[in-house]
């Protein structure tokens, strides 16, 4: 395991999410794998995580002709499913085109423990009890950044889950995506509300570098 100097970033380098150890968080935002004992066996890791409560959003990031497979695996968590939320963001991350131009992405709530209160995201959806089934997501004060982009982490999306995840026991959260260009979003996110993340790297020299991105911003 790498860890940031401030002890707020820890990596983890694993040839496969199935691979990983899941720590005690209060919340994750994990891509279910296509492969179905893959899928099992990161369902079954997060499940047996040593936490009593926990929240997951779901994502099924993958290429068209795995994605069916990957929607199918689903059904192996042994989370509770709690709800399907349509993910939407101002700008694509590419361009297709072989396809419709992608804005807009399905994620798939579960969760242990204690049902989440829902009414604790009423903050994000102005005349409603919650914050709906739509998450049209945009940037925070503070965020730096102009437009939030599809499938990239955005603080909204981790503010959404830190609610549901009330009360937090860890204030720790699980990301398995992670991409080098999202990485200042998620740290910038962390130190706004002093906040852990597990992060996974396929390489050591991956993970060296994921912690070198944050603890040169931290200067």
């Amino acid at each position: 395991m790498y860890l940031s100097i401030d002890k707020r970033i820890r990596v983890f380098v694993v040839k496969g999410l199935e691979n990983a150890i899941f720590p005690a968080a209060d919340f994750s935002i994990i891509n279910v794998p296509a492969e179905k004992d893959a899928a099992q066996k990161v369902f079954d890791n997060l499940f047996d995580a040593p936490c009593f409560k926990h929240v997951s959003m779901v994502t099924v990031r993958h290429k068209k002709t795995d994605k069916l497979s990957a929607l199918a695996n689903l059904s192996l968590n042994k989370q509770k499913y709690l709800d399907s939320i349509i993910l939407t963001y101002q700008k694509a991350s590419s361009s297709s085109n072989l396809g419709l131009l992608p804005l807009a992405e399905t994620g798939f709530l579960f969760y242990k423990g204690p049902k989440p209160d829902v009414t604790k995201t009423s903050w994000f959806s102005e005349g409603y009890t919650n914050a709906t089934n739509h998450w049209d997501l945009t940037p925070q004060p503070g965020e730096k950044t102009d437009l939030t982009h599809y499938q990239k982490f955005c603080w909204e999306l981790g503010l959404l889950m830190y609610s549901l995840s009330a009360p937090r026991e860890h204030r720790r959260f699980i990301y398995s995506h992670s991409s080098l260009n999202e990485l200042p979003s998620v740290f910038s996110f962390c130190r706004a509300y002093e906040l852990e993340v597990q992060l996974y790297a396929a390489t050591n020299e991956e993970a060296v570098k994921i912690i070198g991105i944050y603890d040169a911003g931290a200067k």
